[in-house]
């Protein structure tokens, strides 16, 4: 199994908090975001490789991070210097999977998720099932347009992924982390050149549902925070301090 971090955003939503960093390196509770994901990938004994891909902007932060961690962590650089040019998330593991070359399990995660369940329990839970698994977490009615909102049944298969509906269905939200059998990577390369929206990851589940293929849910327990919000990284800071 593989694990990609996606860190090729430019914090756009953060304003002057992440202009000059990437989002990752937001600290919280002395600690940057992106140790706590590596921290929690390398308790993961089925992945044999993390995979972070960022943009050309923050690469070379990223190279300084990860010697003086010692992390053993394979870098991309999508080559991306703004905004305007950015290939998104979907097309961001588009460009890994291709690049990299992976016909593997792959567990996708954001580099804005920062939360403390262990992701052991969510390999565990998709190698029961061996199909595409999505973690949800129970949205206040308030914020529940601002997240891709998932119904699912009683057996957690995902009925419908809408990406931030005007009237949500469910409580329950997406959280940028996402598993995929080897087997419908394949689909990246024709969701890449069948759809227009390559940024929302959420779309692609919405994409293998209309494939006819199965997705299961996995519920999140305990703290989740999107440290790309500035309201929840408030949060996120007075939740860790």
């Amino acid at each position: 199994m593989k694990a990609l971090i996606l860190a090729a955003g430019f914090g756009t939503r953060l304003n002057h908090v992440s202009q000059n960093k990437a989002k990752a390196f937001i600290e919280i509770n002395g600690k940057p975001v992106i140790d706590y994901i590596v921290n929690n990938l390398s308790n993961v004994k089925e992945i044999d490789e993390i995979i972070l891909i960022t943009n050309n902007k923050f690469y070379n932060n990223f190279l300084e991070w990860e010697n003086k961690n010692n992390h053993k962590i394979t870098l991309l650089n999508n080559g991306v210097d703004k905004v305007e040019d950015r290939k998104g998330a979907i097309g961001d593991a588009y460009f890994t999977i291709k690049k990299a070359n992976i016909n593997d399990d792959l567990l996708i995660i954001g580099s804005d998720n920062l939360f403390d369940f262990q992701l052991s329990s969510f390999v565990k839970d998709f190698l029961s099932k061996k199909s595409s698994m999505i973690v949800v977490r129970y949205e206040i009615p308030e914020r529940r347009h601002l997240f891709g909102n998932v119904l699912f049944d009683e057996k957690m298969k995902v009925i419908s992924f809408v990406e931030k509906p005007e009237k949500p269905e469910s409580e329950f939200a997406a959280s940028c982390i996402y598993l995929y059998p080897k087997e419908v990577l394949n689909l990246f390369d024709k969701y890449i050149k069948e759809e227009k929206n390559h940024d929302q990851p959420g779309r692609f589940v919405g994409y293998l549902l209309e494939q006819k293929k199965d997705v299961y849910a996995f519920k999140l327990e305990g703290r989740w925070f999107d440290i790309g919000n500035l309201e929840t990284l408030k949060e996120a800071i007075n939740s860790y301090s």
